[in-house]
């Protein structure tokens, strides 16, 4: 049981905890730098699909490709929890300089839906406050 609450072991077949191979796991994801280390690093074919992810007990995010077993992604640690994660869906938010309501950009019509104005095609959620 960790601090942040429990913990789950590996408990399926045998074959594929013992083809772990130490230190071998998913990458560490500590940061959004990390993040953007790995995602660049992955082909258009990865890109596509989910990626196995875990949790470890000690709160880090850890990724493999889709076809990775998650307790080779795990290195055969416990984890908090465990499964598939998706990237691939940008949502574009900007904020309207009409009513200042925040809006969800679909299908590039950037349109606000409160007032009807016309939202900038530049980023304007969270302005730079020197500028």
């Amino acid at each position: 049981m960790s601090a942040r609450g429990r913990g789950y072991r590996y408990v399926g077949p045998v074959e594929l905890k013992t083809a772990v191979r130490p230190g071998g796991g998913g990458r560490r994801i500590g940061s959004a730098a990390d993040f953007g280390s790995w995602i660049a690093e992955r082909s258009a074919e990865e890109l596509a699909e989910p990626f196995t992810f875990v949790v470890g007990t000690d709160g880090v995010l850890r990724l493999a490709p889709r076809r990775s077993e998650h307790v080779a992604c795990a290195d055969a640690d416990m984890v908090l929890s465990a499964g598939e994660i998706s990237f691939t869906h940008e949502v574009v938010f900007r904020r309207c300089p009409g009513c200042q309501e925040h809006n969800i950009v679909r299908e590039d019509d950037f349109v606000c839906v409160f007032c009807g104005s016309d939202l900038p095609a530049a980023w304007n959620v969270d302005p730079d406050p020197t500028a």
